[in-house]
């Protein structure tokens, strides 16, 4: 075949996708869940009674962006990303882009019990699957809760893979994003901006935090306004449990940067950096306010606990028993605004009482004496 043939082919290709009746082919069921940008739902094939997945962008697309979509899903289409099969794609005849996959009825990646040890699991096959669309220069930009389920033996998979085109959307919008899906939006992406790779992993960022934690960085579910404030008011990462990676506190907080440059490029250079630390032991350095508030919540930093518990008893001593109440309230406070873990100020108040006990057990000693 020629390259004029092969290329009259891929027009034909391209135009035979675009104004299918979907109504035609499927009979649409109920809604399953939503992207920021798409929703799927539950549908059965005319012919056949094959169950599939149905994905929908929430608005149409007009001009260069249809082209571009359809371009995106034929490259990933071609690629080997673990995520439910795709089956068909192309835009509808009410302009709105949709993609057929295999029905597949995942948990979430928050679901179960996850341990410290699972959660990094889980966390580094999404950065995994993040990393190969990168390198075809595809960016989601609506990664969310939703982007990543896990299978019965553990797998996580991608799904909902339509893309953010919310600069370019058409006529016809049929639903508002679902709210808790907000909160992924990066901050560039707020002020009009395109998907870039960056904007992914500030998602990731939000992903990885309630992986971790098991809970979400802030309370409201809308977009993030200011996440360097988000960032250094929530508890740090490493705060919640001494098993959690020395790694996370530093790479979370650099995923989450409010200025994409100052993030991670691309899922690539994320995978490397936390390949790197778990390999050296050592912690990504300049890497924000989580990083330099993580003195106090690792089993190796009891010395410190100690010798913090010791000067707050030396206090007592040199000014006398009336000042000692409001020592330890001011340790107490120290601690509470370092973002110390629960389980850390119990020992420090543990070995604080100890001291105290000691010292007046001491001088009780040299009177009777």
């Amino acid at each position: 075949m020629s390259n004029h043939e092969g290329h009259r082919e891929s027009v034909a290709s391209a135009d035979a996708r675009r104004g299918v009746r979907l109504d035609e082919r499927y009979h649409v069921q109920n809604h399953l869940l939503s992207t920021r940008g798409s929703e799927a739902n539950y549908a059965i094939q005319r012919e056949g009674t094959e169950s599939v997945t149905l994905w929908r962008m929430r608005f149409s697309l007009g001009g260069d962006a249809v082209a571009r979509f359809l371009r995106r899903m034929q490259t990933l289409a071609g690629m080997n990303l673990p995520t439910p099969k795709i089956r068909d794609f192309g835009i509808d005849d009410t302009g709105r882009p949709f993609v057929i996959t295999d029905f597949f009825e995942g948990k979430p990646i928050f679901s179960g019990a996850v341990s410290a040890e699972e959660a990094q699991r889980r966390f580094l096959e999404a950065v995994r699957v993040l990393a190969l669309l990168h390198s075809e220069d595809i960016a989601l930009g609506d990664v969310g809760e939703q982007s990543f389920v896990i299978t019965g033996n553990g797998r996580v998979l991608v799904q909902g893979m339509l893309g953010a085109f919310d600069s370019e959307a058409g006529g016809g919008t049929t639903m508002m994003p679902a709210p808790q899906t907000l909160a992924y939006l990066a901050p560039e992406q707020r002020s009009g901006g395109g998907a870039i790779p960056a904007s992914d992993i500030f998602a990731l960022g939000l992903i990885g935090y309630q992986l971790f934690t098991k809970r979400s960085l802030t309370k409201d579910p809308g977009p993030i306004l200011y996440p360097d404030e988000a960032v250094a008011l929530a508890p740090a990462p490493s705060t919640f449990h001494p098993s959690v990676p020395q790694w996370l506190d530093g790479v979370l907080a650099k995923c989450l940067s409010a200025h994409p440059e100052a993030r991670y490029g691309d899922a690539t250079l994320l995978l490397q950096a936390i390949e790197e630390a778990m390999r050296t032991g050592r912690s990504p350095d300049g890497v924000g306010r989580w990083a330099q508030r993580t003195l106090m919540v690792r089993p190796d930093t009891r010395a410190v606990l100690q010798s913090q518990a010791a000067a707050a008893a030396s206090a007592v001593m040199s000014r006398g028993g009336a000042p000692a109440i409001r020592s330890m309230e001011t340790f107490e406070e120290s601690m509470a605004g370092e973002g110390v873990s629960r389980s850390a100020r119990l020992f420090a108040y543990c070995s604080a009482g100890l001291l105290l006990g000691l010292v007046a057990v001491g001088i009780w000693i040299l009177l009777a004496s």
